[in-house]
């Protein structure tokens, strides 16, 4: 199921989008981070994007506290059903945004663990997986992973945040991403790190 959504235009010249992925509440962490809340409203973002693992609803409540939420559908998030599409479309100062988790249908996710299983993580491959859905779009925001990426390919951005409540499992910290597209359409993208440390040890069930 594909939804486009253009967003109002009267938007500040500068759009300030906060992106989440993989919050994973409560399976992996109990509640929403104060550290991520915090950042996000000092960020002062006009908008946001979950690219699922949402897992219950009341995340996206709590996010929309701050601004708008738009959310595409991930492979823990079988409590929205099909209410929740696989991937959305949305347009911000004239830039096509594809917003996906990235895993795909569920027969790509059960190749994909298959191959993870042999070979490990591999970051082309999700980058594949996403670009498969986002059809045209010059944006292309993911998740599944669980580690942050951004990448120029033919043009077109792809940008991973990360996971947003745990670090990714060789380390670092959780992390969101910041997308600012002016009013010409120029995109710039930031990876943020905020404060905390791995949950699931030794592995991290994605």
């Amino acid at each position: 199921m594909l939804l486009v959504d253009t967003i109002d235009s009267e938007k500040p010249p500068i759009i300030r989008l906060g992106v989440v992925a993989d919050t994973h509440i409560p399976t992996r962490i109990k509640t929403m981070p104060k550290s991520l809340l915090d950042e996000l409203r000092n960020l002062q973002v006009n908008y946001m994007l979950h690219a699922g693992d949402i897992c219950i609803p009341s995340v996206v409540q709590e996010l929309s506290t701050i601004a708008p939420v738009t959310a595409a559908r991930g492979n823990s998030d079988v409590i929205f059903g099909d209410t929740l599409p696989l991937v959305q479309f949305l347009e911000f100062n004239g830039v096509q945004v594809a917003l996906t988790h990235g895993c795909g249908t569920t027969w790509d996710y059960l190749r994909d663990r298959w191959r993870y299983a042999i070979h490990g993580y591999k970051a082309d491959r999700y980058i594949k997986l996403a670009e498969k859905f986002s059809m045209d779009a010059q944006v292309v925001v993911f998740g599944h992973s669980h580690r942050p990426q951004k990448e120029i390919r033919g043009g077109r951005l792809f940008f991973n945040p990360g996971s947003a409540c745990f670090a990714s499992p060789e380390g670092g910290s959780p992390s969101i991403g910041l997308l600012q597209i002016d009013a010409s359409g120029n995109v710039q993208a930031d990876i943020i790190h905020l404060p905390g440390n791995l949950v699931y040890k030794p592995y991290i069930r994605k």
